[in-house]
């Protein structure tokens, strides 16, 4: 999804209008109010209010004032934020559990948190848990979250990836250009061949289960993963084997039973078995969430649902499009852009 989410960011960007939210009937209720407004994560909501960034609750009230100038979603209850040059991280109720005192940070995930500090000439990274007790020490010329109890680190000896567990051996032998996280006990990781990257997929022991020869893929969601093949989108399984042939401009994951793929310029949603749900017709599609998703048609946002009868599958509207942009559902609740006179 990095290519659709770069362009939807940037079209957001360009827009002018006002943040609210809006329930899966499609009823507003929280009120456009707001520069720029995030999804729902751990119960809060990041927004954007006369150019700094504060959280608001479900109700739409303000639990942390607007008082930072960058600031990132919460994970595991704590919130990454920038301050003075420093990352720190705060609780839900604005409090400073960790300090700023990292120059390179991630978010907390699996109760772990990479971060790195310029160490003589380079960064260092390291990890900390949810109190800022460092749990590994800083030594990885790059490291990534942790996923499926792996995290990828880069060693500074071979200048190569490799995966470490969470005491911070090295499980998976630096020998990768590039790494991708666990997903579903599976990384996507590259070989470089002929001046190319050509995609495989590993796993957890580090052996190839998937041989590299995709000049594309994206990582498995419900037990498939999109791949590129003489520059046509299709599926394999976790044997590798194809499922729904190579024909797509685009493809992305599955959610919820559904992927949306691109034809001729269009986007529709297929199934498991490549069939059809909803006919390319669309400018945009997201990822159902909730047996919601968002898209885009003649260049407004809406939401769509795909409702089940028997044999039979229909789509309805939740909320036709009229928002100038909008993001995924996130704890039940969906951010869109209105326009304003203002």
């Amino acid at each position: 999804m990095r290519k659709l989410l770069f362009l939807t960011l940037m079209s957001l960007a360009l827009l002018g209008g006002k943040w609210g939210f809006i329930d899966k009937r499609g009823k507003i209720v929280i009120e456009p109010q707001f520069e720029e407004a995030e999804n729902f994560s751990d119960g809060l909501a990041r927004v954007l209010v006369h150019g700094r960034y504060g959280y608001i609750n479900t109700n739409g009230e303000m639990v942390i004032k607007p008082q930072f100038v960058k600031a990132w979603n919460f994970s595991e209850g704590l919130a990454r934020v920038f301050v003075r040059g420093k990352y720190g991280y705060i609780n839900k109720t604005g409090r400073w559990v960790i300090i700023p005192q990292f120059e390179k940070a991630e978010d907390f995930s699996e109760d772990l948190a990479a971060v790195g500090n310029l160490i003589g000439m380079v960064y260092k990274y390291g990890f900390i848990d949810s109190n800022g007790k460092r749990v590994i020490r800083p030594q990885f010329w790059g490291a990534l979250s942790f996923s499926e109890g792996l995290a990828p680190v880069k060693d500074p000896v071979s200048e190569k990836w490799g995966y470490i567990n969470k005491e911070g051996f090295m499980v998976i032998k630096p020998q990768f250009d590039e790494v991708w996280s666990f997903k579903e006990g599976l990384a996507a990781v590259p070989i470089f061949v002929d001046a190319f990257f050509e995609y495989g997929f590993i796993n957890k022991n580090g052996e190839w289960k998937i041989k590299p020869h995709f000049y594309e893929v994206w990582d498995f969601s419900e037990g498939l993963a999109a791949v590129q093949v003489d520059g046509k989108y299709g599926y394999i399984d976790k044997t590798g084997n194809i499922v729904i042939e190579p024909q797509y401009g685009e493809a992305w994951s599955f959610s919820e039973g559904f992927a949306a793929v691109e034809l001729n310029g269009k986007f529709g949603y297929i199934n498991k078995k490549g069939d059809w749900v909803i006919k390319p017709r669309l400018e945009e599609a997201g990822d159902f969430s909730g047996g919601v998703a968002m898209v885009r048609k003649n260049d407004k946002y809406g939401y769509i649902r795909i409702l089940r009868f028997l044999f039979f599958k229909i789509n309805r509207w939740v909320a036709k499009p009229q928002f100038e942009a909008a993001r995924d559902f996130s704890e039940g609740l969906a951010a869109v852009k209105v326009k304003t006179s203002n």
